[in-house]
């Protein structure tokens, strides 16, 4: 009886230096690329831009979310890129360079609230990161204003900037809320 107390003992012993699992392990990599990107409206090419970043194997959701926004700068930069190549053309219509001078405008305002959608999701703060990505979102429908009649001189470019802010908008809704 006393050796199987001790084996019973022993068996008990390893079992508390044994890891358990507890069902709720922490997703990385592809797997969590693949959820973080199953919420959102453009799958493909959330998992296409989040997969483009080494660092997105390694990344939280917090981190998908951070290169989701840098992405949407960096194409907000590159919009503004376009429009000052195409605002040095001299054939331009009047109103149509005085639209794609509100553009550049616009998607400036809204590089800097990309900006501010960081700084808060750094800071922890989900809800005013979404509120100034919302903002910044807003730049493709206002410029596309601004160009009504031309819309097609930045349709694509400013329809890529919508959905790529759309992705980091989902991701960050999905992130849980700390203010």
């Amino acid at each position: 009886m006393k050796s199987i107390a001790k084996i019973l003992f022993i068996s008990a012993v390893c079992l508390l230096f044994v890891p358990q699992q507890t069902g709720a392990e922490e997703v990385k990599g592809k797997s969590l690329i693949e959820k973080v990107c199953q919420g959102t409206n453009a799958k493909d090419l959330c998992t296409a831009i989040l997969l483009s970043d080494p660092r997105s194997l390694q990344e939280t959701e917090n981190g998908l979310a951070m290169i989701a926004l840098n992405v949407a700068s960096k194409n907000a930069t590159d919009i503004i890129n376009h429009v000052k190549v195409l605002d040095g053309d001299d054939s331009l219509d009047p109103n149509v360079e005085q639209a794609l001078n509100d553009c550049q405008d616009t998607f400036e305002d809204a590089q800097d609230q990309i900006t501010d959608a960081i700084g808060s999701l750094v800071a922890g703060n989900t809800k005013d990161a979404q509120k100034w990505l919302q903002a910044g979102l807003a730049a493709s429908d206002t410029c596309e204003n601004s160009l009504r009649g031309n819309e097609h001189i930045l349709l694509n470019k400013t329809e890529t900037f919508r959905k790529l802010c759309s992705i980091a908008l989902s991701i960050i809704q999905n992130l849980p809320s700390s203010k």
